[in-house]
């Protein structure tokens, strides 16, 4: 079979059947191994057995009642460190690390591979050992078009569970590709976002990306850049830049900020007394912006919950009308009469939300 499929006497036959070595520890709760052994032909890392030695480990260790890892996610993320970790070197060491709450897979990797990085929205890959993938293409196990990444992080959001990373780490002339796969019980709240976001979009790619986008809300948008490529880019500029997105970009901090009703969610939100500069300057906007273009400027108390996603409790009502008694001291508006409100002025300095978004994604205006 190896003469017919090109792989006899070849390096790839020996990496997958050969005496080409990878490792297995298992933790203890306190980071303790309690095994460590290496294994003999890198084909036995993407058989069912391993891979269910993986879940049934996983799910004694930590007393999961369900399989602690999508099992797409898994063997992608097994795919991945096999078809391309830099075998130049000690067969690519390739590491398998067993903790009760988390996976670890790790390889050599070329210098090159780093700037494939976290980018989980992304096709953009390229094939360094290209006789092994052909193999594990002709096998049914991996695919040349990029989707390893992509799968692996939307499996996981789909499952409910926390993000994977990439971690890569300076190895000699190389470097250490470390995938990092969490486990544990479903997240009923990121489920509950995914699923929201599912019924308001009817498109799954647009309500992965929102959702990974409400899971990114810390990090700041210049770098959120390094997930996506062009493909994905205009979907991403899409959401920040909408009105009923989980999440609303404040330029003047380059950071994202969940909306109201995404924090409700998430179990985040609170009958809030008060709202955060950004909350309030993003809501000054849409209020304006949405008045002035379908009520002829005019707005109630309301209304403007309604776009801020609040409910009538007694201290939103209370929020609400403080909120426009500010603004009408601060000259963004009139008050009519008890209850109306007007926008006279002109809208608050405007900002191309979308080019801006467009702008940072593509690594452009670093200065600002």
């Amino acid at each position: 079979m190896l003469f017919a499929i090109g792989l006899r006497e070849r390096q790839a036959a020996r990496l997958l059947f050969g005496d080409s070595k990878f490792r297995v520890v298992c933790y203890s709760k306190d980071s303790t191994p309690i095994l460590n052994e290496n294994q003999v032909g890198l084909f036995r890392i993407l058989k069912p057995d391993f891979i269910a030695f993986i879940q049934r480990w996983t799910r004694e260790a930590n007393g999961a009642t369900s399989e602690p890892y999508p099992p797409a996610a898994l063997s992608e993320g097994l795919a991945n460190a096999v078809a391309h970790a830099a075998y130049v070197e000690q067969d690519g060491e390739l590491v398998i690390e067993l903790y009760p709450d988390r996976l670890q897979i790790s390889n050599l990797a070329w210098p090159d591979s780093g700037c494939f990085a976290n980018k989980w929205f992304s096709r953009s890959h390229k094939t360094f050992n290209n006789v092994l993938v052909e193999a594990l293409r002709f096998a049914g196990v991996v695919d040349e078009l990029g989707r390893g990444k992509t799968v692996i992080f939307s499996e996981c959001l789909k499952a409910g569970k926390p993000a994977p990373i990439v971690v890569i780490e300076p190895a000699g002339r190389y470097t250490r590709w470390r995938l990092i796969v969490y486990c544990g019980q479903q997240d009923a709240r990121k489920l509950r976002l995914l699923e929201r976001l599912r019924e308001q979009y009817k498109d799954e790619h647009k309500a992965l990306i929102g959702t990974a986008l409400a899971l990114w809300r810390d990090k700041k948008v210049s770098e959120i850049r390094q997930f996506v490529d062009g493909e994905s880019l205009p979907v991403f500029s899409e959401l920040l830049a909408s009105m009923d997105g989980p999440v609303f970009f404040w330029d003047k901090e380059d950071t994202l900020v969940l909306r109201r009703w995404a924090q409700i969610l998430l179990g985040e939100g609170k009958d809030s007394k008060s709202l955060q500069p950004s909350e309030e300057e993003n809501l000054l906007r849409l209020a304006k912006d949405i008045s002035i273009k379908y009520h002829g400027g005019y707005i109630i108390p309301k209304t403007l919950r309604q776009y801020a996603s609040m409910g009538d409790t007694p201290s939103e009502k209370s929020l609400s009308s403080k909120l426009l008694g500010k603004w009408v001291d601060q000259g963004h508006m009139k008050k009519e009469k008890k209850g109306m409100y007007h926008f006279e002025q002109p809208t608050i300095p405007e900002v191309d939300i979308r080019d801006a978004i467009i702008r940072r994604l593509a690594g452009m205006d670093e200065s600002k």
